[in-house]
């Protein structure tokens, strides 16, 4: 069980919110605005703090700029609503680990903060290594099945916290932009999956000739690069509509090219779009 912080003005969503995430066996505490909040995590703690962006006294961009300057083991996910969309690309920006559109929060909630609490425990697991892994570097060779994904992505900040790269809030942003890369090759790359059926629990994944995708990840002093290709016909991700844009929030195979322009230092494709490079220069915000 963790404890998750709720900031959120609305009682409504914070009912919706506190279910979501009590059904999944997390204690919740729930506050009303973000000054609210970063008085609670300074006399309590928590494991992580879901948040909207538009809140009294001090708002979810303020708060996640907090956390991440005093304490960056602490991931936050944002929660967006239409017309707050780029204060969600400033949260990002500043230091928000995950997003969750509020008309997604059945499908994606539960899953993000399981994402980001792994995170933190493989951080947590691996501090006592800390620059003690010299050049590390490691490949995986994956079938199409999204539930490898949370080992590779924890694996990398593992990795990444034992070669004493960045801050717990560095590595998780590096994670979770490897996660969003991977999903993205399995199932837009690999499996062709339609938008309507991302989220559909009853659909078995097909296989399609088990295609595979490739993970490669060199760390070093200066920087994190990451190669993910996949062997479908599949674009990765599409480019239009524009990561940040409104429209963006409303497609999840946007989400992904969101996620990984926001928190990568460079983001470059192949023209196929079937590989995407990113780099993660250690030192930047």
């Amino acid at each position: 069980m963790a404890r998750i912080l709720v900031a959120e003005d609305s009682l409504t969503h914070t009912e919706l919110l506190r279910s979501i995430l009590v059904s999944d066996d997390h204690e919740v505490v729930c506050v009303a605005d973000g000054q609210e909040a970063w008085e609670r995590v300074q006399s309590e703690g928590c494991d992580a703090i879901v948040t909207d962006l538009n809140m009294p006294q001090m708002d979810g961009c303020q708060l996640v700029a907090k956390l991440t300057e005093s304490n960056p083991e602490i991931p936050a996910v944002v929660v967006t609503a239409r017309g707050s969309e780029s204060l969600a690309v400033d949260a990002l920006a500043i230091g928000a680990i995950d997003f969750v559109p509020k008309q997604s929060l059945n499908q994606l909630l539960v899953k993000v903060v399981r994402q980001v609490l792994g995170y933190r425990q493989a951080d947590q697991s691996a501090a006592r290594l800390s620059g003690q892994l010299k050049a590390p570097e490691f490949y995986f060779k994956l079938r199409s099945d999204s539930g490898s994904i949370p080992f590779v992505a924890n694996y990398l900040v593992m990795t990444m916290a034992a070669a004493g790269c960045g801050t717990p809030n560095d590595r998780y942003r590096t994670a979770t932009a490897l996660a969003a890369a991977i999903f993205n090759a399995m199932v837009y790359g690999n499996l062709q999956r339609a938008e309507s059926e991302i989220f559909d629990e009853s659909d078995e994944t097909p296989r399609k000739g088990d295609l595979k995708v490739r993970v490669k990840v060199s760390i070093a002093a200066t920087d994190t690069r990451i190669s993910v290709a996949h062997e479908g016909s599949g674009p990765i991700t599409r480019i239009t509509p524009a990561p940040g844009t409104p429209e963006s929030f409303e497609v999840e195979q946007c989400r992904g090219l969101m996620l990984m322009s926001s928190f990568m230092s460079d983001v470059m494709f192949n023209r196929r779009r079937s590989e995407v490079i990113l780099v993660r220069k250690h030192g930047e915000p």
